[in-house]
């Protein structure tokens, strides 16, 4: 069994739209959201093993502030192929090429290659957080999706479930 927990990079910063994309940071209510996604984590007993996070910076700002909530050492690898916004196909590629032992791994990237790769993963589990994810998966969602499988190599052939949506307004 494997669980992998999709989070998409918290609110960014448009205040300076001198910023190159890559490189913009995290507003104020981005800060506040991935702390609290980390916390969630922590709190659901969903602390990750390994991420997998694109290297733009809000990305990296959202792996840095949840893990800091999260409280644990959790190895990070950064991966420019994940800064991408087309169907999630890179995202298929980057998780299924992992080849860590983690039973639950972290991955943080952007819209809509999250929603696009959940979507097409899933095959059922919450049906009402599938339908929020077809509608708009949010700054600092997270799902959890559980697979029955051996090897993360094996994604591309394996449908998982939707075990879990949260969005980090309904987060106290």
């Amino acid at each position: 069994m494997k669980t992998l927990l999709v989070l998409r990079h918290a609110k960014s910063d448009w205040d300076d739209l001198t910023i190159d994309d890559h490189e913009r940071p995290l507003n104020e209510r981005g800060v506040k959201s991935a702390a609290r996604m980390g916390r969630l984590m922590r709190d659901l007993d969903m602390q990750p093993q390994h991420c997998i996070c694109s290297t733009a910076t809000r990305s990296r700002d959202t792996y840095t502030l949840a893990l800091e909530t999260l409280g644990q050492d959790l190895p990070v690898e950064y991966l420019k192929s994940l800064y991408t916004f087309g169907e999630g196909d890179d995202l298929e590629a980057a998780i299924a090429a992992h080849d860590g032992n983690a039973e639950r791994l972290l991955v943080i990237a952007h819209n809509p290659a999250i929603q696009g790769f959940v979507l097409h993963t899933c095959d059922g589990g919450d049906v009402f957080g599938l339908g929020q994810i077809r509608m708009k998966y949010p700054t600092a969602g997270l799902s959890r999706i559980e697979y029955e499988m051996d090897s993360w190599a094996d994604l591309p052939s394996t449908k998982g479930k939707l075990t879990g949506f949260w969005r980090p307004r309904d987060i106290m």
